[in-house]
């Protein structure tokens, strides 16, 4: 009883630890997207369905489009990541992340902790809160 109980937990786990896999490569493609200044990368990584604090898809790409016009370059990087498999298909991501924006030939930097949501669909891991 116990080598099957073992086995399904081990499965489970080894589940989990792909989903991890799947989601910080997500994660981690968005900040490449911002750093390319890469208005369609990070738009595909958007659930259609995207809605947060009243802001849909198209409201959140269209601030991001305005964030790549005002300044000359941008350096995103994320640091400490908890990620959480939830029930249904849906993850919590908490990360701190550092971004270098360029105007005027200078550097200014921001950091700030946030809560990204994600969840499961037919072709990936996708963005749906939090941004």
């Amino acid at each position: 009883m116990l080598i099957p109980v073992l086995a399904l937990i081990l499965t489970a786990t080894a589940c989990s630890d792909i989903q991890k896999m799947e989601i910080e490569a997500v994660l981690d493609a968005r900040n490449s997207a911002v750093s390319a200044r890469n208005i369609d990368a990070y738009s595909s990584l958007l659930i259609q369905s995207y809605q947060d604090q009243g802001q849909d898809k198209a409201e959140v790409v269209s601030k991001m489009l305005q964030l790549f016009e005002q300044f000359d370059a941008l350096e995103m990087k994320t640091f400490g990541r908890t990620i959480r498999i939830l029930e249904n298909g849906q993850a919590q991501c908490e990360q701190t992340y550092y971004l270098r924006a360029k105007a005027d030939n200078k550097w200014r930097e921001f950091n700030q902790r946030e809560q990204i949501s994600l969840i499961k669909t037919t072709t990936g891991w996708q963005i749906s809160g939090g941004i």
